[in-house]
């Protein structure tokens, strides 16, 4: 039962950095290019699939940090074209340093 466990945990282990790899790419684009919200949109969905990866393996800290992180991409999403984004990007880039 054990090394189901541990290969279960080990597989996502292995989805979650290549979901964290994907949104941190996907980030440092929108930064490099001023890409627009559908980077960011993109970026939030990759988030959520991590957060649930990290609900799974009972990370609950890591979990609550990726929830946050995903609600500043949408916030900074829906918010794009009336307010300044600095710091919520600059949140974005220490937060997702952070997870993995």
């Amino acid at each position: 039962m054990s090394v189901v466990v541990t290969e279960s945990l080990s597989l996502i282990h292995q989805e979650l950095l290549i979901t964290l790899a994907e949104a941190r790419s996907i980030l440092e684009n929108y930064i490099d290019s001023d890409g627009g919200a559908a980077d960011l949109g993109v970026c939030a969905n990759a988030l959520h699939s991590a957060r649930g990866a990290l609900q799974i393996a009972e990370a609950n800290g890591a979990s609550l940090l990726a929830e946050e992180m995903e609600l500043t991409c949408r916030m900074l999403v829906d918010n794009q074209q009336s307010a300044p984004t600095d710091q919520g990007i600059e949140a974005l880039t220490r937060a997702i340093v952070q997870l993995p």
